[in-house]
């Protein structure tokens, strides 16, 4: 089986695959801190869900709440003014998506760099969502990483998906370039707050996501529990 990975660069073409796209759809982001940063290491992989007819008006407020055509979480929460965006976004999300979240909760020593946590994560990630939260053929949207070793992983990742028995085999995959895509703050937006909640920093801007979430917690052996609010 082949995956059906696709690039777009322009985004018409995403507009068009979100016109194609059968059912809701889902944008992931991710946060870690691998052991090689910090012996407390852990693995955070995202989805934001928005159903198909909502996804362009979704688009449209997040842009509107950010005020720009670029945004990244880190950045704005230096600030007490950014910080109040993050939570107006947060709650903005909390009532038009559905956060799906997978956390590993302690990368082994030997996965220094934890890109064998991250694939174990966007497997249990896209298995997730195609069990409980999309069609089976359902499209997932993710932001490419630089071109070179760490995209060829990714790639590597999916065609394994793909090429598995599993129930996310058939979803559609695609990979953008720019951090210019209002779609992908989402995910990245809900990775900062959960992040905030779960090393015990602010609780806050994870309130009202986490009345909606459903958060997957994977042992070192694979298996997962499933906290759903």
């Amino acid at each position: 089986m082949v995956l059906r990975i696709r690039f777009p660069f322009f985004r018409p073409r995403l507009f068009d695959k979100v016109a194609k796209a059968a059912g809701p759809l889902a944008f992931i982001d991710e946060s870690f801190q691998a052991p090689n940063q910090n012996p407390d290491s852990f693995y955070l992989i995202t989805a934001a869900v928005i159903p198909k007819d909502k996804v362009l008006e979704v688009r449209k407020q997040l842009r509107f709440l950010a005020r720009g055509a670029s945004w990244h979480t880190t950045e704005s929460a230096r600030s007490e003014a950014g910080r109040l965006q993050i939570q107006q976004l947060a709650s903005y999300l909390a009532r038009h998506c559905k956060p799906v979240i997978v956390v590993i909760d302690q990368i082994p020593e030997s996965d220094r760099n934890a890109e064998a946590a991250r694939a174990q994560a966007i497997r249990a990630l896209l298995i997730e969502l195609a069990q409980q939260h999309m069609y089976l053929t359902g499209t997932v949207v993710y932001e490419k990483r630089i071109p070179g070793y760490m995209q060829t992983h990714d790639e590597m990742i999916f065609n394994a998906i793909a090429s598995g028995q599993n129930d996310a085999n058939r979803l559609n995959v695609i990979g953008l370039s720019t951090k210019k895509e209002p779609l992908l703050w989402a995910p990245d937006i809900i990775c900062w707050a959960y992040r905030q909640a779960y090393m015990g920093r602010n609780t806050t801007f994870f309130d009202e996501l986490a009345k909606v979430a459903s958060v997957i917690h994977l042992g070192q052996d694979g298996q997962k529990s499933t906290q759903s609010h």
